[in-house]
This record gives C-alpha cells, structure tokens and sequence, in this order.
C-alpha cells in the first residue's frame, strides 16, 4: 500500500511538471474570457463567435485579444478605463500586463478606445496613427448600432499592422522590418524562448532529484510491519476534493465626451500601454 502511494506521488508530481512546462512554454491561455459584454450589445452566438476570432487573432499576431463594453466608466475617460481594466484583469499574451491590444466600447459616453500593452522591456507594436485608423474604420458601425460588425472589423484589421516592427515612440514610425525587437534590440522570440525553457528545465530538474531519492526509500518486505496484536492495521489518509470558488471581478466606470481623437499612455508595473479613442 505504501508502495502504491508512493509511485503515486510520484507519477502526479510529474504529471504537475508536465503541465507547468507546457504552460510556460505555450504562454498563452486560450480557454480565458476574452469578450467582456457588460452593456450587452452581442447576442450568445455573437459572442461566441467574437471569442473565436479573438483566440484565433491572439495566436496569429502573438498579442491577448479582447472585446469590452460598458455602460458607464465611473468617472474616468474610457482611455483610463481601458487601462484599469486590462490591468487589473491580469491579461497578456505573454505575462501579466503583457502583449494585448483591446476594443473598449462605452455606450454612456459614446466613445471607443483601443488599447495596447506591452511589457515594459517592449516596444510597442501599434502607432497611435495606427489606432486612430482602427477607430475610424470601426465607428460607423457603432453608429449604426452593428456592434457585432464593428467588433469584426477590429479584429480583422490587426494583422494589417501587427507585422511591422515594434516602435518605442508610438507616435512615429522607426523601422521598415517585420522583426519583433525588445528596447536593447533583441528580436522577441530570442528573450522570451530561452527563459521560458530555463525554468521549465528547472522544474523538470527538480522533479527528477525528488523522483530519484524517494526511490532510494528502504523497501518494507516484512508482513509483520502491518500486524498488531496479531491483527492486520492499516491506516490511510486522504484528502478529499470538495470544490473550487472562482471569483470575477466586475469593473465599472463612466464619463467621456464626444469629439474627434484623444489618447492616454500608463508606465509602471512591470508593462506600458497606450491608447487612442474617439466618438461614434
């Protein structure tokens, strides 16, 4: 029986190492909300379909994907809305406050906002020009009250861009290649590959120590190791799984005006962002 157990333990504790490398591997959740529809402008199946896309867009330009609507923002301008609520929600392509570019539609202020953040040794893939042209091709869908549409043409519209080399001045173009750089110069997938293998080589170092010298555990060949009283005694202790609580945290806000482009950028934490909005 204690044998069992052991090899048990064993074969669940690498099974936990398995998934931790491939969680850090891939980066990437997919099974993650992606649509936020606090307004409730798109039906089950639009936003269904929404969150297709997204995933499908996410994994294409290597960037978190997101959709949000609201009905208020509480005061703050829908750039800084945008911001609270990628940032508290821990989104990210590539960690936390990481890779994402994000629709926000606020119906009380009748005002977009599309937001992009990167972590903080990464340039930004988005000119602000380039968000202004996603905002002006996405209005007159608002305007005419087809919100699915709208959030169509966003989604669509991000390869036209995603490709070119990130920026560190979103406000003018500084390169002509398709290259993802970091700010020291350093294509993307060569900073963030290499660390991701080392710590998943750790784990699956560690694993294999743990796994070895439990093996070396002395074995009990002896029957009378489990007699009492000349009476067989066996105790076992075992957690039993009762459930999970998952809470969601709902972020409200409100205030905008109507006019033409304004914009907001955030540094800090880790990440930077920066956002473009306009009426519709």
């Amino acid at each position: 029986m204690e044998r069992r157990i052991k090899q048990g333990g064993r074969g669940l504790l690498l099974a936990l190492c398995v998934i931790c490398m491939v969680g850090l591997l891939c980066g990437f959740d997919e099974s993650a909300q992606k649509i936020f529809d606090n307004a409730n402008l798109f039906t089950d199946q639009e936003e269904e379909r929404l969150t297709e896309l997204a995933v499908d867009m996410a994994e294409q330009i290597s960037m978190d994907v997101l959709i949000c609507t609201t009905n208020t923002t509480n005061g703050l301008s829908i750039d800084d809305y945008a911001h609270e609520f990628y940032q508290n929600g821990g989104f990210g392509y590539d960690g936390r406050g990481g890779a994402g570019v994000m629709l926000v539609i606020d119906m009380g202020s009748r005002r977009l906002s599309v937001y992009e953040s990167q972590l903080e040794d990464v340039h930004f893939r988005f000119l602000d020009a380039e968000l202004d042209v996603m905002i002006d091709a996405v209005s007159p869908y608002l305007t005419d009250q087809d919100y699915y549409g709208g959030a169509v043409e966003f989604i669509d519209m991000l390869p036209t861009y995603s490709d070119e080399e990130q920026v560190s001045d979103p406000g003018a173009y500084d390169g002509t290649g398709d290259t993802q750089y970091t700010v020291d110069g350093k294509p993307i997938k060569e900073t963030r590959w290499p660390l991701r293998l080392l710590i998943a080589a750790v784990i699956a170092s560690i694993a294999v120590i743990i796994m070895h010298f439990s093996q070396k555990s002395k074995k009990v060949t002896n029957p009378h190791v489990y007699m009492r009283d000349n009476r067989l005694d066996l105790r076992e202790h075992s957690d039993i799984y009762t459930h999970t609580t998952t809470v969601k945290r709902k972020i409200e806000t409100d205030n905008g005006s109507g006019g033409g482009h304004s914009g907001g950028s955030h540094s800090g934490g880790g990440s930077h962002s920066h956002s473009r909005s306009g009426g519709f």
